[in-house]
């Protein structure tokens, strides 16, 4: 296991532990609801990263040095954890109408077929 990896799962744990806290209390206001969103977002897109890290190493056995992996995952984990943190925030705030749900999820559809197309932007 690289070494860089050990202070990103000290993060990950931590954050896991912020998000069990913060669901044992009931949130008073609305700040409280977008502090617990956002730990949930951090919490989420490192263990997405690893796993998504763990898969790619695994693929790819000859790479002497794993940081480009790593940053990789990183790369797809918050485009996939954006969209359900984005959209839970529209429902914090009573905006998540069919409209506005629909302009998301085409908005997070285009972001997908941009990023997995080899493309460059011209």
């Amino acid at each position: 296991m690289p070494k860089f990896l050990f202070p990103i799962i000290l993060i990950d744990a931590f954050t896991w532990f912020k998000v069990y806290q913060a669901i044992l209390q009931r949130p008073t206001s609305l700040n409280q609801v977008y502090w617990f969103l956002f730990v949930v977002f951090i919490a989420v897109t490192l263990t997405l990263t690893l796993f998504l890290f763990w898969i790619f190493t695994r693929q790819n056995q000859q790479i002497p040095n794993p940081r480009p992996l790593f940053r990789k995952a990183l790369k797809y984990s918050v485009v996939l954890t954006t969209g359900p943190i984005i959209y839970l925030t529209l429902r914090a705030c009573n905006l998540a109408t069919a409209i506005n749900s629909t302009l998301l999820a085409a908005l997070y559809v285009m972001i997908l077929l941009r990023l997995g197309s080899k493309k460059p932007l011209n």
